[in-house]
Order: C-alpha cells, then structure tokens, then sequence
C-alpha cells in the first residue's frame, strides 16, 4: 500500500486515482501508523514552498515519513513543491527545507519572451539508468506547473533534465528518494508508465527486505 500523505495540500485524490489505474493500492491519509506501515509514500505540493513545508511540519507527520525514508528505506516520491521540499532552501520563502538533497531551489528565469510560471507540456531527457524514468522512450512528455527549479549540487543526483529556456532539474533521484518537478497525475500515458516504474521500485525494495 502506497501512502499519499495528507498534510492539508496537494492533488491528492488524483494521484491516488492514477495509481489504482495502474494497479496499484493507494490511501489519502494523515494517520501515522498506515503512513508507518505503508510500502512507499508519496509527498505531494502545490502553491508556494514555505506554505507546503510550514504545513507538512505542523501535520507532525514529518518524523514518521523520515523513519520511512531513513530507516525503513522505503521508496519516497516528492511530486512538484514535495520535491523541492526535499532541498535546502528555496528564494520562494524563507522556511528551510527538509535537506534530504544537497540542493536549492531558485526562480526560473527562463529569458526572451517565455514567461513565469513554466505551465505546459514538456519533453524530459532522464538519465540512462533512471529506474523511475528510464530512457527508452525519447518521447517522453509531462505536464508542469511552476516557477521555481532545483539547481543540485551534486550532478549525479539529477535523474532527468527539461528545457523552458536553459535546461533545469525535471526529476531527482538518491537512494530510495525520488523527486518529480512536474505532474505525473496529470501526464497521462507518460505519467501512467512512471507510476508503474514506482511500483516495480516498490516490489524490489519489498523482495529485498523479505530476504
């Protein structure tokens, strides 16, 4: 069971929805103990970073998801502002992130004409040995909504890049921790298939710890 954690923001119900459609079992929840005993877990985030990371703290759910992720080791997945939580800092506010990746977050700055937010379709280009993305399909398309990025400090934790101008950090990947700038639950097809990625991720880790 994946938990979608309930901290008062995000698409809550669609990302469930996409993962059932995929076969997957998946809750809504703020409980500690399903998110506690739950196979992976999902963080969502939409509008501004201090808003998301000031409510995901007051929700006193943020201990528990760090045993998961920590010490449980389970699959973690930031889509959007839960992504960028999982950095340092962000220029959006002045709350500071959970630190997970040694990384800020920045305004695009995109140039020419192109304007802020990034709101559309765009093409990824994920890294040849992304297990969340893979790289078969060069067509790869998904749905963003933002005017913020994650600049990485250290390049091997980039899983793909975008363009909206110069290129910037579409997807994270460390470990057991994964991260998506855009919408998956809104990407249709592309979407579909990463979701499907994160349960195979889900299964392994679950084969591993049954050894």
């Amino acid at each position: 069971m994946i938990a979608i954690v309930d901290y008062g923001i995000g698409n809550l119900a669609s990302i469930r929805n996409i993962i059932q459609h995929v076969g997957g079992e998946a809750d809504v929840t703020g409980d500690k103990e399903i998110i506690e005993a739950a196979s992976g877990v999902v963080i969502p985030g939409v509008g501004s970073f201090d808003a998301c990371v000031t409510a995901l703290r007051r929700s006193g759910l943020l201990s528990v998801i760090e045993r998961q992720a920590f010490v449980s080791q389970v699959p973690i997945l930031g889509i959007c502002v839960g992504m960028q939580m999982m950095a340092i800092s962000s220029e959006e506010g002045n709350e500071p992130g959970l630190g997970w990746f040694d990384a800020r977050v920045q305004r695009l700055t995109p140039g020419g004409s192109l304007k802020v937010p990034h709101m559309g379709w765009g093409a990824i280009s994920a890294r040849e040995d992304s297990i969340l993305l893979g790289s078969a399909d060069p067509n790869q398309r998904f749905y963003f909504a933002h005017s913020y990025h994650m600049v990485c400090g250290q390049e091997s934790d980039i899983d793909a890049l975008a363009r909206y101008g110069d290129p910037f950090t579409a997807a994270i990947a460390k470990d057991n921790l994964f991260g998506v700038q855009f919408h998956p639950e809104k990407s249709h097809q592309h979407g579909m298939r990463l979701f499907e990625n994160y349960l195979r991720i889900i299964a392994v880790h679950q084969a591993g710890t049954a050894r």
